[in-house]
């Protein structure tokens, strides 16, 4: 069986994932962008790393670019076809509405 390791550098997808969210924990945004960016060129079915664009963009007051990956993401997840996760909308949601008092 592969090690974590060798399933990481096997899917390009996923290392600029890490490296996207690595960047943005840091408060890197540009680089955070650009490795989401390069995460969707290598797999553009991955509404995780669209979403997590879209946050990024939308935090940086970047709304129209927001609002497209957004809505790139809204369409694969309905079609069906993109490679997601929930947590991602669902915890940052939490998150915000907790911050506002919702």
């Amino acid at each position: 069986m592969p090690s974590d390791a060798t399933l990481v550098h096997s899917d390009p997808a996923l290392l600029h994932f890490n490296r996207a969210v690595d960047f943005e924990t840091r408060g890197r945004c540009a680089e955070a962008a650009a490795a989401y960016r390069e995460a969707i060129r290598n797999d553009p079915t991955d509404v995780r790393a669209l979403l997590r664009l879209g946050l990024l963009l939308r935090d940086l007051g970047r709304d129209e670019e927001a609002n497209a990956a957004f809505a790139t993401a809204l369409r694969l997840r309905a079609s069906g076809i993109g490679r997601s996760s929930y947590a991602v909308w669902s915890d940052r949601a939490a998150s915000e509405s907790a911050t506002i008092g919702g």
